[in-house]
C-alpha cells in the first residue's frame, strides 16, 4: 500500500537498513530478556504502571502512549 506514493514496505526496508548502518538493533524479538522488564518498572518514563512509549504508526505521524507493565510481560512471554 502507498501513502503519498511512499511504499510502506519500502519505508520499513530503508528504517531497517538505516538502523543497521549505524550499529543498531532491528531485531527487537531476539533481543527481549527477563531483565528488561526489571529495568522498565523502575524507567523514568513509567507513569503509574504504564511506560510511555513513542509510536511511528504511519511515516510522519508519531504517537505517544502509556502501555501497561501487565500487558508489557503478556507481550515479552509471548514473543520468548
Amino acid at each position: 500500500m502507498s501513502l503519498r506514493g511512499v511504499d510502506r514496505a519500502h519505508v520499513a526496508y530503508a528504517h531497517d537498513a538505516l538502523l543497521a548502518r549505524l550499529g543498531l538493533p532491528v531485531d527487537v524479538k531476539h533481543r527481549l530478556a527477563t531483565d528488561v522488564l526489571d529495568r522498565m518498572e523502575v524507567d523514568k518514563k513509567r507513569v503509574s504502571d504504564a511506560v510511555r512509549f513513542v509510536l511511528v504508526p504511519r511515516a510522519g505521524q508519531v504517537l505517544i502512549q502509556g502501555i501497561a507493565l501487565d500487558e508489557l510481560k503478556r507481550q515479552l512471554i509471548a514473543a520468548l
